[in-house]
């Protein structure tokens, strides 16, 4: 028997050598409908272990890795064993997949990945899957293993192609949505709408935070299955409730949340998800990367925005406070977000901005091509991102305020750099 060290590794070469469309540039995503056919047949092939729970399903531009949170939280405040998935991670692979909000052991991650491998060799290989199929996989397969009452998953980008559009939604959510990946979903809001939209079934109870989901009411009805039930936020249920994450977006989020529960409650006969259990569920959670305060002295906020709405409920948060005697803007931000409307929005408040490589990643802009999109005279570039916030953090008086935005890729390094640090 390999040493779990070796195990580990052939389970990293394995996935390292799958395509991750989470770094590479250019893909044809239309292809990736062809392949939720090949995912399906994978599943049935397995015992169709996404039919052994209820689910989740979330889409959306912004929010939904809250909502999915919120509901997360929730359910395992009444008692329901949960499962999530999520992207991207922080610091390890194996945060993408919890059982009952803790993150999967890396053994259990590793004896996961290296069973599919051996069963996609016995059936041809795995020429066709990406490495978030295969993560998709491995976190349906492990909430059927660990027996989950709910499984709640978030979709990777769009919706309709998605690798986890192959579950078998008991509820479904879609978030605010917004101008993204534009070159995959589309150039307007309506198209976009059209991708995220391809996660509803019939007679599937859908939330959705947007009238019609942004679409004219002849177009929504074209892109509907039959039977389907859209279904508003629940803003009553979440009235005057104190949100652990700051924002008035999150109050939107956790409206969304709140119908969604209450759908698994009267359609799952999930009594124990009272009213009162879903407000004090919903209030309590936290997540990092989330208008994340990590120091007074200087005030430093960390932040994943990277749409131009998320960044404007960024702004409402750091304008509470007036008394900031410098703000610094550290941004990197992927090509294919709204670069120019993020920078129309955040630059004006800030004092001075460093413009950095957000990743490694060939989706990463770099500081300097961030640069040439403005034509602000109060900037800064430094390509590496940790050099750049330690620059940052050297020059910072206490009562300054330091900002790192635009990427979760960014966000998780600084913040992975300062906990390591404090």
């Amino acid at each position: 028997m390999p040493s779990q060290h070796l195990r580990e590794s052939e389970a990293n070469v394995f996935l390292a050598n799958l395509v991750n469309l989470e770094t590479v540039v250019h893909f044809d995503y239309a292809a990736l409908g062809e392949k939720l056919e090949t995912l399906r047949r994978i599943l049935s092939a397995l015992g169709n272990p996404e039919k052994r729970f209820a689910t989740v399903h979330v889409a959306g531009s912004k929010g939904k890795g809250s909502v999915c949170a919120m509901v997360d939280n929730t359910l395992r405040l009444a008692g329901y064993r949960t499962g999530c998935f999520t992207s991207p991670h922080i610091d390890s692979v194996t945060e993408r997949i919890t059982i009952d909000g803790n993150t999967i052991t890396m053994d259990t991650f590793v004896d996961e990945i290296l069973q599919l491998k051996t069963f996609l060799q016995s059936r041809g290989g795995t020429k066709l899957l990406s490495y978030f199929d295969i993560l998709t996989l491995a976190a349906i397969d492990i909430f059927a293993q660990q027996n989950v009452d709910v499984a709640i998953l978030e979709v990777g980008m769009g919706g309709l192609y998605d690798s986890t559009n192959v579950c078998n939604p008991t509820v479904s959510g879609i978030t605010e949505i917004e101008l993204e990946h534009t070159e995959y979903l589309g150039d307007t809001i309506e198209k976009i709408s059209v991708q995220k939209a391809g996660i509803i079934r019939s007679n599937v109870p859908a939330v959705v935070a947007q009238p019609n989901i942004n679409l004219p009411p002849e177009q929504l009805s074209a892109i509907l299955p039959k039977n389907s039930i859209l279904i508003p936020p629940s803003t009553r249920t979440v009235e005057n409730l104190h949100l652990t994450m700051p924002g008035k977006h999150q109050t939107k989020n956790a409206a969304v949340a709140a119908a969604i529960l209450e759908q698994l409650r009267g359609n799952c006969g999930m009594k124990k998800l009272t009213t009162e259990i879903i407000r004090d569920g919903i209030a309590t959670t936290k997540i990092p990367l989330r208008i994340e305060q990590l120091s007074t002295n200087p005030m430093l906020i960390i932040d994943a925005a990277h749409t131009v709405k998320s960044t404007k409920s960024l702004l409402e948060v750091l304008n509470e406070n007036k008394t900031y005697e410098k703000k610094t803007l550290l941004l990197g931000l992927m090509r294919d977000k709204n670069i120019e409307g993020i920078l129309e929005v955040l630059l004006p408040f800030f004092d001075k901005t460093i413009f950095t490589r957000c990743s490694e990643s060939a989706r990463a802009l770099s500081g300097k091509e961030l640069a040439g999109k403005t034509n602000s005279k109060q900037y800064e570039i430094i390509e590496a991102p940790i050099t750049a916030f330690q620059t940052i953090r050297q020059n910072a008086k206490p009562n300054d305020l330091i900002c790192v935005t635009g990427s979760f890729y960014l966000g998780a390094t600084i913040r992975r750099l300062f906990v390591d640090n404090r």
